[in-house]
């Protein structure tokens, strides 16, 4: 039914109704019953659709801060500063800094003193040297392999994974060489950078000093890295300078998640050697 109009079975049923009751007022208010049920029907229907047409809700913005350069007294709030360096050495004292991201940041050497941190995320980021004391305020930050001015690695807050701050490996610099420190959170993968300075976190599964020797990452079949192993940390040398890490030992994709569950401890071996 539509603009207050009845249809064909109605009209048929206020016919009977007036014939039943012989009364001309009887058929009057019948008539106008059914024209002002029909209008309600009509509202209601308008009113129901309007309700679903409504648009569905945007996603809240982690980091919506916009006034995000760093100094002395700033109010940084909301930023992110996601693998940045630009703290480094910064003289950020009695800056507000709550609620931004600090992942894989660079703060050494950075006075944070009379710092609001609070709320922030602190997941991978370098605290080395920076200054701190008891009127830094670290209220609900998220520590994860946070290394702390005095070289310490907090780790406090690596079973708390927020949306907003993700618990992520740490990336593998081109500083790596063949035995980096670990990154993935139980310690079974480990940083390499290859002999070109590419970074990338493999698998210790296939570590292994007897593997494809090789002198640029050009000689490893299908896009592998060529990492060169003459620490004493890993081969020494022998049998061969440099050997290759192929694809599919980067830790996170196919067979490197399952086979590194294999193994115990990340690190090196050879022919000779067992886990």
């Amino acid at each position: 039914m539509g603009g207050g109009e009845m249809d064909r079975e109605q009209f048929d049923a206020v016919t009977r109704l007036v014939a039943a009751r012989g009364s001309r007022r009887a058929a009057i208010g019948a008539l106008l019953g059914a024209v002002l049920l029909g209008r309600d029907a009509v509202a209601k229907d308008g009113k129901h659709h309007h309700h679903h047409d409504k648009k569905p809700r945007r996603p809240r913005i982690c980091y919506p801060g916009d006034k995000c350069v760093p100094g002395t007294a700033h109010t940084n709030t909301k930023c992110d500063f996601s693998n940045s360096d630009v703290f480094r050495n910064l003289d950020a004292q009695s800056s507000n800094l709550s609620g931004s991201n600090f992942t894989n940041a660079d703060l050494r050497g950075a006075d944070l003193r009379a710092v609001n941190l609070s709320d922030s995320c602190l997941v991978n980021a370098d605290l080395r040297d920076a200054i701190i004391d008891e009127s830094t305020n670290f209220h609900r930050v998220l520590f994860c392999n946070t290394t702390m001015p005095n070289g310490s690695v907090l780790n406090a807050g690596c079973d708390r994974n927020r949306r907003c701050c993700p618990i992520v490996p740490p990336p593998c610099g081109p500083e790596s060489g063949c035995l980096g420190g670990p990154c993935n959170n139980s310690g079974d993968c480990f940083c390499v950078s290859s002999v070109e300075g590419v970074g990338a976190c493999v698998s210790d599964f296939f570590a292994n000093c007897d593997a494809q020797p090789c002198e640029t990452s050009g000689d490893c079949p299908n896009g592998g890295l060529c990492v060169d192993v003459t620490s004493d940390q890993c081969c020494g040398g022998s049998p061969s300078s440099a050997v290759c890490f192929p694809p599919q030992s980067i830790c996170g994709v196919g067979i490197a998640v399952a086979a590194s569950r294999r193994s115990s401890r990340a690190g090196w071996r050879n022919s000779g050697s067992s886990r």
